[in-house]
């Protein structure tokens, strides 16, 4: 299946609580709002759409424009799904956010969907350019495990090399990861989760690279994948190796830090340390938070009674 980029019709539908307000289509033809009584003519046009683009319209628009409808969808409209929030976390799973930016809001308090629609659009084309360097590794990955239809048609062809994977997460954590991702079925919505980790990994010790929160939350084969590299290496020997390319290359854990840090990163709790005056408390809240970002992108929050 190929569908050329230039057959897209955006759709957007804003609410007011529970009460549908307007919709918008939008195409290189021109933009249509439409109210509850066209909502008949909204969803023939996008029935006749080569492609239908929005910001998660797979989980919201459409549903609920069925809903309006009263009957739902012809099975293969999910196949011309081209939801610009699964491919924007596709494209660029590191950005702080994948909302679309709405900047007439600085002006205007209600939500514009003509406005949203063209900014769909605009998206979709950046990130089809963004997806034409998508690392070879990650496209192949992602043409077996996301199931025929608008999204995938966009990635390139892929290969199957790891070298890159095994440069970024070590060779043993590249290698679950990649029997990890060979045993999930081929096909599946559900694995866009995982195909972003893949992706995201790649990129995760870079400090401007977030985590993405909502791929995260949505597709659980996100964290699926993370899990299959196994737990972060406590051992004194990889974390004082850790410890050094942090703070130097001579640097080496005081008496009573190894064992705090050691069980703050098994996840267990930490009621009280004791360290003495200049016994380097500070460093066992901040190592662990500088590992966790390096290696998951997590935040920590951490609550001090000191003063300056």
């Amino acid at each position: 299946m190929t569908t050329a980029m230039t057959a897209m019709v955006a759709l957007d539908l804003e609410f007011v609580g529970e009460d549908f307000k307007v919709g918008a289509l939008v195409s290189s033809g021109g933009a249509w709002t439409f109210t509850l009584a066209d909502v008949e003519h909204a969803a023939y046009a996008l029935e006749q759409a080569g492609v239908i683009v929005g910001h998660n319209i797979r989980k919201f628009d459409l549903p609920r424009l069925a809903q309006l409808r009263g009957r739902p969808w012809h099975p293969g409209l999910d196949a011309r799904t081209l939801d610009t929030l699964e491919l924007a976390s596709l494209a660029f799973p590191g950005r702080p956010s994948q909302a679309l930016d709405k900047l007439y809001r600085e002006h205007h308090h209600a939500n514009d969907p003509i406005a949203d629609s063209h900014e769909a659009l605009a998206l979709a084309e950046e990130a089809k350019r963004s997806l034409a360097d998508l690392p070879a590794v990650v496209c192949a990955v992602a043409r077996r495990l996301l199931p025929l239809g608008a999204l995938r048609d966009l990635l390139p062809e892929g290969v199957s090399d790891w070298t890159a994977v095994q440069e970024a997460l070590g060779e043993r954590s590249a290698d679950r990861l990649r029997a990890h991702l060979d045993t999930l079925p081929p096909g599946q919505h559900e694995n866009l989760g995982a195909v972003v980790y893949l992706y995201w990994a790649l990129h995760r010790h870079s400090p401007d690279c977030r985590r993405p929160a909502w791929v995260e939350l949505t597709f659980p084969s996100f964290r699926e994948a993370e899990r299959a590299l196994g737990r972060l290496d406590t051992s004194q020997e990889a974390l004082t190796m850790e410890l050094r390319s942090f703070y130097g290359p001579t640097y080496d854990f005081r008496e009573g830090q190894l064992e705090i840090v050691q069980g703050l990163l098994r996840g267990e709790c930490v009621p009280l340390g004791l360290l003495p005056t200049g016994g380097g408390k500070s460093l066992t809240f901040q190592f662990p938070a500088l590992l966790l970002s390096k290696h998951y992108r997590a935040l920590t929050i951490v609550v001090s009674p000191c003063r300056p």
